[in-house]
């Protein structure tokens, strides 16, 4: 006849706990979460549009600098001081032309478009220089529908 006694620790099968992962399932972990990480930043940073960059390198103050869509409201970006620069995100509604502005320490209004077609969807970046001259120089890359920057993408 078989006895029956207390259980003993060989007896109940436990669980592994989550300090004895092996190494190897710790990094796997690590790799898909900064995975999922990097995915939800394309998603989140392409739906924020288009970056626009004003980089001011004239030397003097930029007085009421604005992004102007052709087709939208205007995006303030107030005054920018000499080599500092602003960022403004842009979601066009329709079919537009980017345009950027600002007043020289003389009260010139300047304007010069920066982007020559961007439409909704679009989520790249357009860098304007502002240089010594007052002259504008815009690098347009603003045509892309992902944002592969991910969460880079918003600095």
């Amino acid at each position: 006849m078989d006895t029956i006694g207390p259980a003993t620790s060989r007896d109940i099968p436990s669980p592994r706990s989550p300090r004895s992962l092996s190494r190897k399932a710790k990094l796997a972990a690590l790799a898909i979460s900064l995975f999922l990480f990097y995915g939800v930043g394309i998603f989140v940073r392409s739906n924020r549009g288009i970056r626009v960059i004003v980089q001011n390198e004239s030397g003097t103050s930029l007085k009421d600098a604005n992004v102007i869509l052709e087709y939208g409201d205007p995006y303030p970006l107030g005054d920018i001081a000499a080599s500092k620069t602003k960022r403004a995100f842009i979601v066009p509604d329709a079919d537009s032309r980017i345009r950027a502005s600002f007043t020289d320490q003389n009260s010139h209004r300047h304007s010069e478009i920066v982007a020559a077609y961007v439409e909704n969807g679009y989520c790249g970046d357009v860098t304007v220089r502002v240089t010594s001259n007052l002259k504008v120089i815009s690098h347009d890359n603003s045509f892309t529908m992902w944002n592969w920057r991910s969460w880079y993408g918003f600095l």
